[in-house]
């Protein structure tokens, strides 16, 4: 009767264990986004010459390549709602300047479907940007 009862309360203990541990998602916190970023654009500026992290359309090309993250848009005000069409790349002109013209950028990672409105910061106008804060868009 004893092995019975203890039977079951480890079986029933052993499948609450499982079952809590089986919803972890894939969706990277918004401190992992900065992180990201900051190591990619290191990444970056290792592999490449400094010009071609520092722009808009290259950034966004390294990220595509070496990444599950694509880079949307450059702003200087921080972007608020997810972007109408999915996916929807810069204007040209947009795309073809420096990075550190602006104050935000639109981030959309691949790994949980998400959008992010990332700020960063810049010692120079031609410098590489400081991804500082992530503000996941809903």
């Amino acid at each position: 009767m004893k092995k019975g009862v203890l039977s079951i309360l480890f079986i029933g203990g052993l499948t609450i264990c499982l079952t809590g541990c089986g919803s972890k998602s894939n969706k990277p916190s918004t401190n992992n986004v900065v992180s990201d970023l900051n190591n990619l654009m290191s990444e970056c500026v290792s592999q490449n010459d400094i010009a071609n992290c520092k722009r808009n359309d290259k950034f966004q090309t390294y990220l595509d390549t070496y990444s599950s993250y694509s880079l949307l848009n450059a702003s200087d005000n921080e972007f608020t709602t997810k972007p109408q069409e999915p996916k929807s790349l810069f204007s040209y002109g947009a795309s073809t300047g420096g990075m550190c013209g602006y104050n935000n950028i639109l981030i959309y990672s691949e790994d949980g479907d998400s959008y992010y409105s990332v700020s960063m910061s810049c010692e120079k106008v031609d410098s590489v940007p400081n991804f500082e804060n992530a503000t996941e868009l809903k």
